[in-house]
Parts: C-alpha cells; sequence; structure tokens
C-alpha cells in the first residue's frame, strides 16, 4: 500500500516520505504488456527524477524537468521480484526518495521458451514473429528472457513479419489470410498491419487487403507491402505477387507485380503456394531500391523506388553468372549490401538433407558475376521463413524459422549463441532492438 500522501492503486508499493517540497508523491506502478513496468510519480516543484534498480542500483531511466515524472521499465524477466528507488532534483536540491516493490507477471505457458548455449558479452534484443500456433509477437534477449509478448490464440490470421518501428516507439507486425485459404474467401481477404507500443499508448490497427508475409519502412513513413495478384489465365486461376506502397496519408500505389517480370508457365500454380510465391521485401536506404524474395521461381528481384526492375538474381531469368555456387532455393529474407555490390541471404534449400543457410554474394556489376564471400550453416533445416540481419559490431542474427532456432553468427559464420525452442515452434521474421530502454520512453 501507499504510504504518504496518497492512496491510488497500485501493485505493491513502499514509500518512505512526507508531504513536503522536496518529496515523491503519488507513486505508482502500473503493469503494461510482457513485463513492462510502467513507474509514475508527482513532485511539487520543477524537478527531474531517476528510476534506480538491479544489483547496484546500476539500471537507470531518467525522466526530464517538471512536475509529473513517468517512467517505462522494460527488458525485466518474467515473475520477478523487483525494487525501484526514485529519486529527483530540484534547483540542485536533491528530494527525499521513495522506493516501491513488485513482482513482474510470468511468461504465458503458449509462449515459446528458449533454451541458450553460448553468450554474448552484452545480450542483445530481439523482436521476433511468433508463427506458429498461436500466432503473435514477442521480444526476447539473447539470454533467453522474453521481455514483451502478444498472443493471438486460435486467431485464424497468420504473423510472419514483426519490426521495431521507425518511430523508436513500437513494434509493428502482419496479420493476413493464409495462401492456402485464400480461395474459400474468394480471393480477397482482409489482412492488416498492427502498431503496438511499449508506453500505454492505445494499439493502431492498419486495414489492407490480400497483404502477406512481409512488408518493409521506409524513413518518409510508407510501408511496402507484398500482396497476392490473383489473374485468369486461359480459364486458370493463377495467384502471382504484387509490391504496394501505402503512404502516411494512407494512399495506395502499386509498385510493381510479378507477372511484370516473369511469364507464366501453364500448370506452375501450386496448391497453396501459388505461382511465385514472394515471401520477403527489404528497403535499402543508402540505394532507394527494394529487395524481394520470390520464392518458388528460387529467384530475387533488386527493384527501384518507383518499382522499375534493376536485376534479377538467380532462377531460370537471372542477369548474373554464378561462379562457385549452385544459387538459393525457396529463399526467404535478402538484404542489399554495400552499394548494391553484397546481397545477403537466407537460402532454405531444397532438401532437409542439405539443410538451409546464409550465405553473402558479392556481385560484380561490371561483369554480372557473383562469388560467395560468407556461408553459414547450422545443420538446421528451415522449410519456411527464416531472417538475416547484420549486426553494426560484425556477425549476423539469424531466425531459422520453421527449424525453431535463433542465433549471433560470428564474421566467420560460427555460431557464438545459440537459442533452441521446443519443438513445433517457428519463428518469422524479425528484427535486432538497438536499445531496447529507449524504445519504451
Amino acid at each position: 500500500m501507499l504510504v504518504g500522501c496518497s492512496a491510488l492503486p497500485v501493485l505493491l508499493l513502499s514509500v518512505a516520505t512526507a508531504c513536503t517540497s522536496n518529496a515523491i508523491l503519488d507513486v505508482e506502478v502500473a503493469a503494461g504488456p510482457g513485463t513492462v513496468l510502467r513507474v509514475s510519480w508527482n513532485t511539487a516543484v520543477d524537478s527531474t527524477g531517476e528510476v534506480r534498480w538491479g544489483e547496484g542500483e546500476d539500471q537507470v531511466v531518467a525522466t526530464e524537468q517538471g512536475k509529473a515524472h513517468r517512467a517505462v521499465i522494460v527488458g525485466l524477466e518474467p515473475n520477478l521480484d523487483v525494487t525501484f528507488t526514485i529519486t529527483g532534483h530540484a534547483s540542485g536540491v536533491e528530494l527525499a526518495p521513495a522506493e516501491l516493490s513488485t513482482t513482474t507477471v510470468p511468461a504465458p505457458p503458449l509462449l515459446p521458451s528458449l533454451t541458450v548455449t553460448g553468450a554474448l558479452p552484452e545480450p542483445l534484443w530481439f523482436v521476433t514473429a511468433l508463427a506458429s500456433s498461436p500466432p503473435g509477437a514477442a521480444i526476447y534477449s539473447t539470454e533467453g528472457q522474453p521481455a514483451w509478448w502478444r498472443l493471438y490464440g486460435s486467431d485464424p490470421l497468420s504473423i510472419t513479419d514483426a519490426q521495431l518501428a521507425l518511430d523508436g516507439r513500437s513494434i509493428l507486425y502482419n496479420r493476413f489470410t493464409p495462401g492456402e485459404s485464400l480461395e474459400a474467401q474468394g480471393g480477397e481477404a482482409p489482412s492488416e498491419l498492427v502498431r503496438e507500443y511499449l508506453d500505454g499508448h492505445p494499439e493502431e490497427v492498419i486495414a489492407t487487403q490480400n497483404q502477406h508475409h512481409a512488408f518493409a519502412q521506409l524513413p518518409d513513413g510508407t510501408i511496402t507491402f507484398i500482396v497476392y495478384d490473383i489473374r485468369e489465365v486461359e480459364g486458370e486461376t493463377v495467384r502471382g505477387d504484387a509490391l504496394v506502397e501505402r503512404a502516411p496519408d494512407g494512399n495506395e500505389t502499386t509498385l510493381w507485380s510479378t507477372w511484370d517480370s516473369f511469364t507464366y508457365e501453364p500448370g506452375t500454380d501450386l496448391a497453396g503456394v501459388g505461382w511465385t510465391h514472394c515471401n520477403s521485401v527489404s528497403w535499402n536506404a543508402e540505394e532507394e531500391a527494394y529487395y524481394v524474395s520470390v520464392r518458388n521461381l528460387n529467384a530475387i528481384v533488386k527493384l527501384s523506388r518507383t518499382g522499375e526492375r534493376i536485376w534479377t538474381f538467380g532462377g531460370v531469368t537471372s542477369d548474373f553468372e554464378l561462379l562457385d555456387d549452385d544459387g538459393t532455393v525457396h529463399q526467404h529474407r535478402v538484404r542489399g549490401e554495400d552499394g548494391g555490390t553484397g546481397l545477403l541471404v537466407f537460402d532454405n534449400g531444397a532438401a532437409a538433407a542439405l539443410g538451409s543457410r546464409v550465405v553473402r554474394y558479392a556481385l560484380d556489376l561490371q561483369t554480372m558475376t557473383a562469388t560467395t564471400e560468407v556461408e553459414a550453416s547450422e545443420g538446421v533445416y528451415t522449410y519456411s521463413l527464416g531472417d538475416v540481419e547484420r549486426l553494426p559490431e560484425g556477425g549476423m542474427w539469424v531466425s531459422w524459422g520453421s527449424g525453431g532456432e535463433v542465433t549471433v553468427q560470428g564474421e566467420d559464420g560460427q555460431a557464438s549463441v545459440t537459442m533452441a525452442s521446443e519443438l513445433g515452434s517457428v519463428f518469422g521474421f524479425g528484427a535486432v532492438i538497438p536499445d531496447l530502454r529507449s524504445l519504451a520512453q
């Protein structure tokens, strides 16, 4: 209970202070999503504030000058007993501190748990889509601890992509009708992008139509996503794909379609997966270009911002000659690097016996040839999904999709950390979060 100047509802709270001008007043702690906690308090005079916790109170969130203060605490373990000390400074005078204690919520039983092998000098945080049942999204550390999650129970919509939003304050993820369910809905199915904040703001839902698999964010607020592009060819219903840009004002523009770059061969629209099955799109800000994976054609297409095809890598219409590699098969995440001279790919591979891999190609844009520079494999076959992201300090973050593992690979391709989930867990696309704490403030 609150001891002092107010009796507002709290979780567990202990405050030792009096109602004076140098006191911390009206302290509350409210549970946010996952293990997130929102701590708020008032002061009688303008002041700055801090919330400290952890061993030696080495964890700190600061608040700006004012009388009403709020700090969002993220990155706590589930079911953790934690004590916070709140301090403040006003005109060079230290306010009398307040202390509060609470316990974070336990992780839900259906949230995938991670068994970790290895360690990093400093743990990383990452957000990932949860593509198994129940679908959802979550934030984990490379120590295997979840900090935030959203699960949808038995929801029929799939979730395959979750990203840190460019606003730095929220998580974006998709929800869509799987291709195998599309025909039952007459080829038109609702889908959406969901924005969730950690600081208590209500979620935002962006309604879309026939969106699926993956999306990309642009610095100007545009969100670009893959949609089904279904057409009739000589009496056959064929499911291709298109790329749609959604401007911040909600206006949508179709940039490109697989029908623009590839020729349909009768009988190649496969039940459940369609003809082209585009499954990832990445935006490269340096080049102002999109990289799109066309799974069923074993091809990667690079597009300009306005949708013009720049080149095709892989497949029967490839613009490149591969000098030391047979190419990718059913790849998922693809990313352009080094001004267009590098291509980083999660290559799912053709069969379980071969296993999946991460491969980086060096592209010679004069001779239009490609050579293999880095290859990493953990002996895990990933039938669906799979993601890779270059880390700023070197190495790669890799999600092995339906293989149920997430790893951090060194520059040599060897895993320094392996996070394995229980059988049946499927990780979708995700992203490393550079600074989890600032995300919530």
